[in-house]
């Protein structure tokens, strides 16, 4: 059985699923990884699904926490922005559609977000521009970083630099 490691969860709702989206990191067996969790709500009661495997990882026993997820109302999509462990620790962004009838999410192509390892990442949908927004920590700089995406379906971009800045 899988069990929550005491890290840090994030969270969003689909409203086209009906369905809640959950990404923490999962104590399988002594390893600790990122997983999301698809679950309904009904009343007071949640029913959650088999634990997915977060997808920018592959053998992954890193316990980071640096991940967020945010949901697209435009193109009804999640999209998750968060560490790639299989492309140099850098930050990767994911859109995917949630299947409310058998709890899971199928994803489209990852896209680069920036070439540095970040020590935080948040994500956020703007529907008045209807453009992903995502900010992580630079690890190298400790600066904080902002990049702006489109969304498009399943397919993300980044056209926009990223905007840093110090805060004291």
């Amino acid at each position: 059985p899988a069990s929550m490691a005491g890290q840090e969860v994030r969270g969003c709702y689909d409203e086209s699923a009906d369905r809640w989206v959950f990404i923490g990191v999962v104590n399988t067996g002594g390893v600790y990884a990122p997983h999301l969790t698809v679950a309904s709500l009904s009343g007071t009661t949640w029913t959650f699904g088999t634990p997915i495997v977060y997808p920018f990882a592959s053998g992954l026993t890193d316990t980071g926490e640096s991940f967020d997820i945010c949901y697209d109302s435009d193109n009804e999509q999640i999209i998750l922005a968060g560490e790639d462990f299989n492309n140099s620790n850098y930050v990767y962004a994911i859109a995917g559609t949630v299947n409310a009838g058998t709890g899971t999410i199928s994803w489209g192509s990852s896209v680069s977000v920036s070439s540095v390892a970040p020590t935080g990442v948040s994500c956020i949908y703007d529907p008045s521009t209807s453009h992903v927004i995502i900010a992580y920590t630079n690890s190298s700089t400790t600066y904080n970083e902002v990049r702006v995406g489109d969304v498009s379906g399943s397919t993300l971009s980044f056209p926009s630099a990223a905007v840093s800045t110090s805060i004291a």
